[in-house]
């Protein structure tokens, strides 16, 4: 996909008492799937959040309940990262927002709307939706609602 390095926030760790216990188990066990899916373990990082107190969002948690978290708070961790380049010689790829059933109007019948991620795509081609695996046959192509 061209994304090598991921970031995992976990959220709400306000609402387990910032229990260390807990989010070794999240981490590990979304980690365990990032790494089936092709992620190297060394490039995912995994963060405890809790954005309704603020806590690792911005600044490193001063709280002692997360005493036991060493690492950087999440907007630390964000500036690290490179910008993922744009390179058209990948696979297609998109980041899909949303899945709708348009029955009337410029656009009709069934569309998803995302973000190019990677490669492209035209008129006519067959593309594979994943996890589903539907095939489907791209009918027309919109940006900003202009063809």
């Amino acid at each position: 996909m061209g994304i090598e390095n991921i970031i995992v926030a976990v959220n709400k760790v306000d609402l387990i008492d910032y229990s260390r216990e807990r989010f070794d188990y999240i981490s590990a066990s979304v980690c365990q799937y990032l790494s089936e899916i092709g992620f190297k373990e060394d490039n995912i990082t995994v963060v405890p959040i809790s954005g309704l107190t603020g806590d690792n969002v911005e600044k490193r948690s001063k709280k002692p309940e997360l005493g036991w978290y060493e690492g950087f708070s999440l907007l630390e961790v964000l500036s690290f990262m490179n910008p993922v380049s744009e390179n058209l010689n990948k696979p297609f790829r998109l980041y899909v927002n949303s899945f709708y059933h348009q029955p009337n109007g410029k656009i009709k019948g069934d569309c998803i709307s995302g973000k190019v991620i990677a490669g492209y795509i035209t008129k006519g081609q067959e593309a594979l939706v994943t996890p589903c695996c539907a095939k489907v046959t791209i009918k027309d192509i919109f940006v900003d609602d202009e063809k």
